[in-house]
């Protein structure tokens, strides 16, 4: 049985890019993601007053 942790520490040594891109990636989803959630909390508050 091969140590998970060891593939996936030659997988991230052997693509620093891919692994960038990623965490690129991710942080736009979750800033995306964080500017929908306020934009909707405003324009409830907007509604109810």
């Amino acid at each position: 049985m091969i140590d998970s942790r060891v593939v996936e520490l030659k997988v991230i040594g052997h693509q620093p890019t891919a692994l960038l891109n990623g965490y690129k990636t991710s942080l736009a989803f979750s800033y995306i993601m964080t500017v929908v959630v306020v934009r909707g909390f405003v324009r409830f508050l907007l509604r109810s007053v």
